[in-house]
């Protein structure tokens, strides 16, 4: 069954779109996928099969990603030791 299949079967179980669609959000935005985009070169499917080719571009965004929320969270830090 391809990927497209099984959410097409899930919105005909009338699960909606922006029910399927948080969860992937919150996926894709975790540290492991981030550091998984930056290192990788290959992208698998939900069997662990190769399906596609992760690009310069999307290596680049996640590493710029990953960047922003390590100075936030420094920041976060260095208020927090200040408060102290």
């Amino acid at each position: 069954m391809s990927q497209t299949t099984q959410f097409e079967d899930l919105g005909n179980e009338g699960i909606s779109n922006k029910l399927i669609r948080r969860p992937i959000k919150q996926y894709v935005n975790i540290y492991q996928y981030l550091g998984g985009l930056q290192k990788g070169s290959y992208r698998y499917d939900l069997e662990g099969k190769e399906c596609g080719v992760i690009t310069s571009e999307q290596k680049t965004l996640a590493t710029e990603q990953l960047y922003k929320r390590r100075q936030l969270r420094l920041v976060k830090e260095n208020k927090g030791a200040l408060n102290k």
